[in-house]
């Protein structure tokens, strides 16, 4: 009896010790700057898509990385390089926008300007996120939709805001 708990015990203690020899994989880095082709290192903000794409919202303008390759987006209508808080849809397209309040949309290598919110947010950054019919911008206090067929807009400001603790 007494040697099976002793054999027992030498399988976990053989088990703890194999443990401590056993490393983790290191997670894979990877630094880009402009001198592999970056059009610029300030970037704001990065999503990845269902292709596998990278894009980047940088203060020259939307990027995409292919892993390889760095292809940037512009608009004639643009006001401004720099873009922010980018978004991928259901549909695939990554959204964007500018402090102007202009809000784009890149899809099979189209640059879309879809809509114009600077009378309605002036200046501000709002969040961005869309659904198979509607686009949202919130703010603080406010949101506007926008649908994506008619492109008519709904502004909404919130009055109130209610706290509930629980």
């Amino acid at each position: 009896m007494r040697s099976i708990h002793f054999f027992k015990l030498l399988l976990v203690v053989g088990f703890l010790l194999s443990t401590i020899c056993l490393k983790a994989q290191e997670p894979v880095t990877l630094s880009i700057t402009e001198a592999q082709g970056l059009p610029s290192n300030e970037i704001y903000s990065m999503e990845e898509d269902a292709k596998g794409f990278v894009w980047l919202a940088t203060n020259k303008g939307l990027v995409r990385y292919d892993g390889t390759t760095f292809q940037s987006y512009a608009h004639p209508e643009q006001v401004g390089l720099s873009v922010f808080n980018l978004f991928v849809d259901q549909m695939y397209r990554v959204w964007c926008m500018n402090l102007s309040g202009q809000i784009f949309y890149a899809k099979d290598d189209e640059f879309v300007l879809f809509a114009n919110v600077n009378e309605e947010f002036k200046g501000s950054l709002g969040n961005l996120v869309a659904n198979k019919e509607e686009l949202v911008e919130s703010y603080f206090k406010s949101c506007v939709t926008i649908n994506l067929k008619t492109k008519e807009k709904k502004f909404l400001i919130f009055h109130k805001i209610v706290l509930a603790m629980v």
